[in-house]
């Protein structure tokens, strides 16, 4: 078995996804960390989440049954962020927002993911 140096180029490409919310819930981006950003069709109420039954589905061909998948919020909306991998390809994304606050319709919530296998 090989390690990498710190020396050594590590090749992992950042890949985006983006989408509309009134349009679908599921988003797709194939790569190891990348952005998801996500259009909103209605307000994200206080204890509220957005998407179908307040769930968005990430499918990225890197996701394997026992990967760690980190999430961070980009806006500076307090929100916690529930991932759970449902299989290999597939993963539901449960953002919840406890800021006190709601974010406007039509504002975009990017997501930060890193998908560690």
């Amino acid at each position: 078995m090989a390690y990498k140096r710190s020396t050594d180029d590590i090749d992992s490409p950042k890949v985006d996804g983006a989408i509309s919310i009134s349009a679908t819930s599921t988003i797709t981006a194939n790569g190891e960390r990348g952005t998801l950003s996500f259009t909103l069709n209605a307000d994200w109420l206080h204890d509220g989440g957005f998407g179908a039954g307040n769930t968005l589905v990430f499918n990225n061909n890197k996701i394997l049954a026992d990967s760690c998948i980190t999430l961070a919020l980009q806006n500076d909306t307090k929100c916690r962020l529930y991932v759970n991998t449902q299989a290999a390809g597939t993963a539901y994304i449960i953002p919840i927002n406890y800021s006190g606050v709601k974010v406007d319709s039509g504002q975009v919530v990017k997501i930060n993911y890193r998908i560690s296998n």
